[in-house]
């Protein structure tokens, strides 16, 4: 099963060579943990390691970009081999465009995933866009693609729903 969808992955995103994926909202549920101590912790979904390890092997590169700075983000980010982790950033154009500048890649070879207003720039730029289904009311304007039925986190499941996820579903 991995090599066949590795090659069905490959032959989807073929244009797109990195995959950038806010945080909050898109790779976790949502909710912003503190401990008692003001230790902030994330609730990431264990499907996003196999969906990041067939992008991997698939010759693809992955970054995070999020507005919010936590070091669980660091952590899984490490776990999941993502080699480009954009933290704190509430304006997100300008860490994006310096991160395709550096790995010299066109907007048209990004799909982002994001899920509220801080992500709409970015959205409206790249080559491939999707949002998850249960967005922030604040990104509905307009809908971009959201085909599968979770909330967010378990990015994973979300953009393995429907092929129209990074083959350009939905438009601004």
């Amino acid at each position: 099963m991995t090599s066949e969808a590795t090659a069905d992955l490959a032959a989807r995103c073929q244009p797109i060579e990195l995959l950038v994926a806010d945080v909050d909202g898109v790779m976790t549920d949502g909710a912003v943990v503190l401990d008692d101590r003001g230790v902030e912790t994330k609730h990431f979904h264990v499907r996003d390691g196999l969906a990041f390890g067939l992008w991997h092997r698939a010759g693809k590169q992955a970054a995070i970009l999020s507005g919010r700075r936590v070091a669980a983000v660091e952590r899984r980010a490490s776990e999941l081999r993502i080699a480009h982790v954009l933290q704190g950033h509430d304006e997100k154009v300008a860490p994006f465009r310096s991160l395709i500048d550096r790995l010299g890649l066109a907007e048209r070879q990004v799909c982002f995933v994001g899920d509220d207003l801080p992500d709409l720039p970015v959205l409206l730029s790249v080559g491939r866009r999707h949002v998850p289904p249960m967005p922030s009311p604040r990104s509905k304007t307009p809908p971009i693609s959201s085909p599968a039925r979770r909330e967010g986190g378990a990015l994973s499941a979300r953009l393995s729903s429907s092929s129209s996820n990074l083959k350009g579903g939905g438009t601004i």
